[in-house]
């Protein structure tokens, strides 16, 4: 298979046809730990989320689900999917590594738990989870928060395709 001839993203293929994103139906999903990065990290998705006139006012086209951990974005995410009402469902949070492999654990359970989610109900499930050495780190991943959410819209438009 050839590369594509431009250097262009599907989303800005997207955006550059003046695609109308504001019917695309999204769940977010943040974990309370670590609060302030996932809190920074939720800024950065809904203020890219606007820019695309996604209607985060209005609970037919956007929810927001607050979770303890990481850990638990899967079940949730899951749950979400499952109702079909949803064409995109983004999981933000993050892990930070210490002492012990914990960090390991809770990282590739959830990255397993959101790819089993995603295949078992046919909805894109972004994995916005930073995972990071240290919180400095983290801090400056906050700007992946953009990303996610572009990912999400250009999986809800190629998962509806």
């Amino acid at each position: 298979m050839k590369p594509p001839s431009s250097n262009k993203s599907n989303f800005d293929n997207l955006v550059n046809n003046n695609f109308d994103f504001s019917k695309i139906k999204i769940g977010l999903i943040i974990s309370t730990f670590n609060k302030e990065i996932s809190e920074n990290l939720r800024t950065n998705i809904l203020k890219e989320l606007k820019n695309h006139k996604i209607q985060i006012k209005n609970s037919n086209y956007f929810i927001e689900k607050f979770v303890p951990g990481v850990f638990e974005l899967s079940q949730t995410a899951y749950h979400l999917a499952k109702t079909s009402k949803f064409d995109v469902i983004i999981c933000i949070g993050s892990v930070i590594k210490g002492e012990t492999k914990h960090d390991e654990y809770i990282s590739m359970s959830t990255a397993q738990g959101l790819t089993n989610a995603s295949i078992l109900t046919d909805t894109p499930i972004i994995f916005g989870v930073l995972t990071t050495q240290n919180i400095q780190q983290a801090e400056e991943r906050i700007s992946n928060g953009t990303y996610y959410a572009r990912s999400a819209l250009e999986m809800a438009v190629l998962n509806s395709s």
